[in-house]
């Protein structure tokens, strides 16, 4: 008798707890649960006070790119590819904050229009099997494909609906004229065709400087060249005539008669020197204390 009453309290047990598990099952995951919701993630940038966390850059990458892309990559390459779209979700949020300092917005109902239109919302195709907007396909992409909550999806288009308005309201205070139109379409529409050949620095030898028999022979052909050349050249080969002075100082004291006639005879001693035949430099160079002074 205890042996069945163990054996009936087990199955009860065991009874109870696959009611609970069965239980947190359908309210977790079941149709009323909404699918799959993101949990907290790491914040990975902020933006004037808005955050960016990992679970939004997951998002737009299989947005952008899809599942497949990540499982056949390289991991630099995701990781790239996951820095880029970080970069452009920081200035979407930047455009965005700037468009609403402006009193630009963007309503929920235009935000659900914008989602809706199959010429701005590039998403569009999958909430869209048959060409018409299916309510329960968006949410079955954004939830379980895109493993994001609507709340969140649907932030992230208003903010790409904003930003939109920004960029078009700039562009209307933009004014080009007509010969910039015309600048612009000649930079790329105008077309070269160029051909040339390529040689490596190191295949082509310096070439060696002529000889002075090769320089004779060819002024000797081209005289005329030459000739020609030189008249339209010749001023750049004019020198201003050139003078060199060489002299000798002696020092003649003004208000002594007697000195400056004893420099006086000095002088005419050298002179007499020099013209004599003896060289003025070594002459100087015996002089040089009285130069020296005479120069103070």
């Amino acid at each position: 008798m205890l042996d069945k009453m163990r054996d009936n309290s087990r199955s009860f047990i065991i009874y109870f707890f696959f009611t609970i598990l069965i239980l947190v099952f359908v309210f977790e995951f079941g149709p009323q649960s909404g699918g799959w919701q993101p949990t907290e993630a790491t914040d990975v940038a902020s933006v004037l006070g808005d955050k960016i966390d990992q679970s939004e850059i997951d998002m737009e990458y299989i947005r952008n790119y899809g599942w497949g892309t990540a499982r056949n990559s390289e991991l630099a390459d995701v990781l790239r590819q996951k820095r880029e779209l970080l970069d452009h979700l920081v200035q979407v949020r930047l455009l965005a904050r700037e468009a609403e300092d402006m009193g630009l917005v963007a309503t929920s109902e235009e935000t659900v229009a914008y989602i809706q239109d199959p010429l701005r919302n590039f998403d569009f195709r999958s909430f869209a099997p048959d060409g018409e907007f299916d309510a329960d396909q968006y949410q079955r992409i954004v939830q379980n494909a895109y493993q994001s909550s609507l709340r969140r999806y649907e932030a992230g288009r208003q903010r790409d609906l904003l930003t939109r308005r920004l960029l078009a309201f700039l562009g209307g205070q933009v004014r080009v004229t007509e010969d910039e139109v015309a600048t612009e379409w000649k930079l790329r529409n105008t077309k070269v065709n160029l051909e040339f050949i390529a040689f490596p620095a190191e295949a082509e030898p310096a070439p060696a400087p002529p000889t002075e028999a090769a320089v004779a022979a060819w002024a000797k052909d081209e005289a005329d060249a030459v000739k020609a050349w030189y008249e339209g050249h010749k001023d750049d080969y004019v020198r201003p005539k050139e003078v060199q002075i060489r002299q000798i100082f002696v020092r003649g004291p003004k208000g002594d008669a007697a000195l400056r006639a004893k420099a006086k005879t000095k002088a005419e001693g050298i002179h007499t020197r020099v013209a004599g035949g003896e060289d003025m430099a070594t002459v100087a160079r015996a002089r040089t204390g009285d130069i020296a002074r005479a120069r103070r």
